[in-house]
């Protein structure tokens, strides 16, 4: 057997020469772009059946649930709200029924105090500076107290127009306690539409009045006199009939320069016996 001419002929029969890169990669890309078989094209669209299939029960189920939450959340508003407005209702009838309870309470007290101080000419008016009260006369017109200060009439207890205080009413009965209230407090002026009525009836009160016909001249003295008016507040009684308080009330005697008469002169037989008359 002859001598091969060299070794690279001889690899060549042996073992053929490799096809180049490109035509490889052209040989695969052939492959790969070959068209499916029916079989495979009909799996391909059953598979993409049944996965748009399951998305579309998967969304009508998530717009079911969230259609139901929805009528849900109208469903506990609807009854919310409905309790919401029941509780209203009886929160607004409950308002009104203690509006008018109130109201007529207050009619009932207002009688009561109007009739006791028509029928006590005496009140006690209490305010910051006199707390314990201090006994003023006055007199009663349309609901509403009047009464003249300073000069030769009575102490003032320390009324502040424009402000507040609380008048103690006794029992004409048995000249306790009745009631205590609160009043507005205003200055009467001689500029005032009730000045003429108040101060007639406040010149008929006052006991032993010099110059009856001038009195209401000289009261609309403001340097000298104050007169005032106190008016009820809407409030409830600060002390109502049968309310007092359990306190002892006791309080400082106001300071005054009045004074004790002097001692009786002593006389021989005694005043209203059956003696016989001095000759």
């Amino acid at each position: 057997m002859g001598q091969p001419d060299d070794d690279n002929s001889f690899l060549g029969h042996v073992f053929p020469p490799l096809p180049p890169d490109d035509q490889v990669v052209a040989e695969r890309g052939s492959d790969a772009a070959r068209s499916p078989s029916p079989e495979e094209r009909a799996e391909l669209e059953r598979r993409a059946a049944e996965q748009a299939e399951r998305e579309r029960v998967e969304a009508e189920q998530r717009a079911a649930e969230a259609e139901r939450a929805r009528i849900e959340a109208e469903r506990r508003a609807a009854e919310q709200a409905e309790r919401d407005r029941a509780e209203a209702a009886r929160l607004e009838a409950e308002r009104v029924e203690a509006e008018e309870r109130r109201k007529a309470q207050l009619v009932r007290e207002r009688a009561v105090v109007e009739e006791a101080v028509k029928r006590s000419s005496l009140v006690w008016v209490a305010t910051d500076t006199a707390p314990g009260g201090r006994a003023v006369w006055h007199v009663a017109l349309d609901g509403r107290l009047y009464l003249v200060t300073g000069g030769d009439e009575q102490p003032d207890p320390g009324l502040v127009p424009d402000g507040a205080a609380t008048v103690i009413v006794r029992s004409k009965d048995t000249g306790g306690r009745l009631v205590s209230l609160h009043v507005a407090v205003s200055e009467l002026t001689a500029d005032d539409d009730d000045w003429t009525a108040a101060t007639t009836e406040l010149a008929k009160a006052r006991l032993n009045l010099p110059e009856a016909e001038t009195a209401s001249s000289r009261w609309a003295d403001r340097s000298t006199y104050r007169l005032f008016r106190l008016s009820p507040t809407d409030e409830p009684l600060a002390e109502g009939p049968r309310e007092h308080s359990a306190a002892s009330l006791r309080a400082t005697p106001v300071p005054t320069p009045a004074t004790t008469a002097g001692r009786k002169p002593w006389v021989v037989h005694q005043r209203g016996g059956s003696g016989s008359a001095l000759s």
